[in-house]
């Protein structure tokens, strides 16, 4: 299951499409995928949902968010979890998680980069 935490936009980049999700979707056409918003469904929704699979959480600049922190923590203490940090990842890492892969920044550049590195060894 992929879980994209949507987050607003910020001064640096302004509003643009950001994320893995849509390049992951193509091809892993039977990944389930779920966008967070405002108010992300819970930590036990989600892990019940992906029922044991491993979740791939891909946030942006998620040390600004302090729900987005909670949920990524409170799904690593659940359930295999690898997060790909679309944003600037110097100041918060999470503990817990089987993966994490740090992409500098949310272009599509980057975005292309984090997919090639998930599906190297399918």
């Amino acid at each position: 299951m992929i879980v994209q935490i949507d987050s607003p936009a910020n001064i640096a980049v302004g509003d643009s499409a950001w994320g893995v999700t849509p390049l992951l979707a193509k091809r892993l056409p039977e990944a389930e995928i779920r966008h967070t918003l405002a108010e992300p469904q819970s930590a036990a929704e989600l892990t019940a949902i992906a029922a044991g699979r491993p979740i791939v959480v891909v946030a942006r600049d998620t040390h600004r968010r302090e729900s987005a922190r909670k949920l990524v923590t409170d799904l690593a203490a659940a359930a295999p979890v690898v997060l790909v940090e679309m944003g600037w990842p110097a100041v918060w890492r999470p503990e817990g998680v089987t993966g994490y892969l740090a992409t500098y920044g949310a272009a599509s550049a980057n975005a292309h980069a984090a997919v090639e590195v998930l599906l190297a060894e399918r």
